[in-house]
């Protein structure tokens, strides 16, 4: 347990807003909790998030501010050491409270649905449908994770979507608005469908506020209705699968009845946050407007997100790679280890000039590098073995990036993570420098992919690929 990486959760979360924050992260909490050690941080004004949260997950109670700011200061002093991952999930933590955490040295990922600020964190990921990349005013190396493919769903419909769905029953409904559902859609709409002689599955949360409301109403009407309140994801996807038709929230609620049954969704937005998955599911005729609630649809028979699961484990493990490796500028010590990397068969392979380096022309060059303030050799650690290099030729506003990683260590993602260090490295203690560059031969894919995961944009040469990264950025 102790050499695991730590993962802090911290979302946003309580009958007024919902609890669909707090839900997405415990659900993210099960793809990690085998490789991770995991916490989650909630506020003594969060009340009942505790009673959701699993044992395997430590909880952390800090206290209630009403500016977010200071508790980003909280967090800061009491909690985080620099070597540990936060994800944040919530529309209070804006670009002030990500700039605090980040200085810290935390790596960051920010759980998004609406986008209407500046992020800067390490990682974005927004599962609704339909985004670009230039929808985000981000930092230069924040990497964007997009659309269904990272739908952070919980385990269970994660493994449903990889399997044959069963016949629904064509009698049965599906219905729910989440965990709250605090402007009480549960009710509205029931009551606009009860006219239809279905039998009405409905499932509620802890935090929904009108559950004698919604018992009075099927009582007085006789509507042919069960309620289901705080069940478990094991009789969700029973009572999904079960049912033909379903009326959700175009939210992660919405993806699960998609991920496991072969019924007809329908839609309603509740809230701003859903537009982009309502419009992106209604444009793919996923699912439907509630208006044609009554009418035939084709079942849907399309399997999504089964590879979500390792696609958001993907995303973690390389931010865990960030963390592993240290960072310290070359010395006079590294001399054989530069010559021996350098003379490396694909290192060679992969150089405009492919020609074994001799030793004393090596001594020569490195002992210059050293001594010379416009090249920066920067040495890669793990468990203090080093794992790789980068050197930066440094002319004007720009520097010319070249790296290797050990023959031991590739194929492990290393080259992405030693990549972005040294670009923040540059960028931090290089004010003057806004343009980092890379050549790359045509047929060095792996360099090539390496570059463009790091935000990097291509120019096409005849025997060349080059890559720029600038610190100015427009959105």
């Amino acid at each position: 347990m102790e050499n695991k990486i730590r993962v802090y959760l911290r979302a946003e979360g309580n009958s007024q807003i919902g609890l669909g924050h707090i839900y997405r992260c415990l659900a993210l909490a099960e793809y990690l909790r085998h490789d991770f050690n995991l916490h989650f941080i909630y506020s003594q004004n969060d009340l009942g998030v505790a009673d959701l949260i699993p044992p395997y997950i430590d909880k952390i109670v800090i206290p209630f501010f009403d500016d977010y700011i200071d508790e980003a200061n909280y967090i800061i002093q009491n909690i985080l050491t620099g070597k540990e991952i936060l994800v944040i999930d919530g529309y209070n933590f804006n670009t002030t409270y990500q700039t605090k955490v980040k200085q810290k040295g935390t790596r960051t990922v920010y759980i998004d649905d609406i986008h209407n600020f500046k992020i800067i964190t390490d990682v974005v990921i927004n599962h609704s449908g339909g985004l670009k990349k230039e929808d985000y005013d981000t930092d230069i190396l924040t990497r964007l994770y997009l659309g269904p493919d990272y739908a952070i769903l919980r385990k269970t419909f994660v493994e449903a979507a990889g399997q044959q769905k069963p016949e629904p029953n064509a009698n049965k409904v599906f219905v729910s608005f989440g965990g709250a559902d605090p402007h009480n859609y549960t009710l509205k709409i029931l009551k606009e469908i009860s006219q239809f002689k279905y039998q009405y599955n409905i499932v509620i949360g802890s935090a929904y506020l009108y559950e004698k409301e919604l018992n009075e109403y099927i009582q007085l009407q006789e509507v042919n209705a069960k309620v289901y309140k705080n069940i478990d994801a094991e009789l969700m996807k029973q009572l999904m699968q079960q049912s033909a038709k379903a009326i959700t929230s175009a939210s992660t609620v919405s993806y699960e009845y998609l991920a496991c049954s072969a019924g007809t969704l329908y839609l309603i937005k509740t809230a701003d946050n859903q537009q982009g998955i309502y419009q992106s599911l209604i444009n793919q005729k996923l699912a439907f407007e509630l208006k044609s609630f009554n009418g035939t649809h084709a079942p849907n028979t399309i399997r999504i997100f089964n590879n979500s699961l390792l696609h958001i484990i993907k995303i973690f493990t390389d931010l865990s790679l960030e963390l592993l490796l240290t960072l310290r500028i070359a010395q006079t010590k590294d001399l054989d280890l530069y010559f021996n990397w350098a003379n490396d068969p694909d290192v060679r392979k992969q150089s405009f000039n492919t020609e074994l380096i001799k030793y004393d022309n090596h001594i020569v060059w490195f002992n210059n590098a050293l001594s010379n303030n416009n090249i920066l050799l920067l040495v890669f650690e793990m468990d203090n073995i080093p794992v790789a290099q980068i050197r930066f030729n440094i002319q004007n506003n720009k520097a010319t990036i070249n790296y290797s990683v050990d023959k031991s260590y590739r194929g492990k993602g290393i080259a992405k993570a030693v990549i972005k260090l040294g670009c923040e490295y540059v960028f931090k203690q290089y004010t003057h420098i806004n343009i980092i560059e890379a050549q790359v031969k045509k047929d060095n894919f792996a360099s090539k992919n390496v570059f463009l995961k790091n935000n990097f944009n291509i120019t096409e040469e005849s025997d060349k690929y080059i890559f720029t990264l600038s610190s100015i950025r427009h959105k």
